[in-house]
């Protein structure tokens, strides 16, 4: 967000200098935070065919593994989203080494919050199937389930009935697990 690196953008671009990849700040209480280290270069990943680099980033650790999932959107062309993961164990260094995540069924993904629950990697993803309607209340909102953080299955295909809600970015704003029960917040 713009107002961790001090509103600091050019005028030009509203990515300012951040605007060749995706970078890491760290925190320890969430008030001061690190310069921003650039993570992944703009050029990496998957192949965007038809626009320019696209994050919209969730990052989950395994602590089973010691590795660390970053997962961006990848378009591969126009109004084609999928979803790309980088993996490292060092969340300081990363390569590019990105692959395309796998899914069950044929669905552009427009946003993603991936997370590790027990033994599973969750996706709570917003969603099309119809790249020539690609309209904000064309989306549902399902949950995928994987094993290994690449290959997913539909869990539940639509979570929320009748949802609506015109945002760029991604609806989720978290998960908690509350006397073993997860909970996952929307907006």
């Amino acid at each position: 967000p713009s107002y961790l690196v001090g509103n600091n953008l050019a005028s030009h671009c509203k990515w300012g200098n951040y605007w060749e990849g995706l970078y890491l700040m760290k925190s320890n209480d969430c008030n001061l935070w690190t310069n921003p280290i650039k993570i992944i270069d703009r050029d990496w990943g998957l192949r965007n065919n038809c626009c320019c680099f696209d994050s919209q980033p969730s990052l989950t650790y395994d602590s089973n593994t010691g590795i660390y999932y970053l997962y961006c959107r990848n378009n591969p062309d126009l109004q084609v989203r999928k979803l790309q993961v980088f993996r490292t164990n060092n969340i300081d260094n990363w390569s590019n080494n990105a692959v395309e995540i796998n899914i069950d069924i044929d669905i552009y993904i427009y946003t993603a919050h991936i997370f590790k629950y027990k033994d599973k990697f969750v996706a709570v993803v917003r969603y099309y199937f119809d790249t020539a309607k690609y309209t904000y209340d064309n989306h549902q909102i399902g949950i995928l389930i994987s094993n290994d953080g690449i290959n997913f299955t539909v869990f539940k295909e639509c979570f929320i009935d009748n949802y609506i809600y015109e945002i760029h970015g991604d609806i989720t704003q978290g998960h908690n697990i509350i006397n073993n029960e997860l909970k996952i917040y929307f907006l």
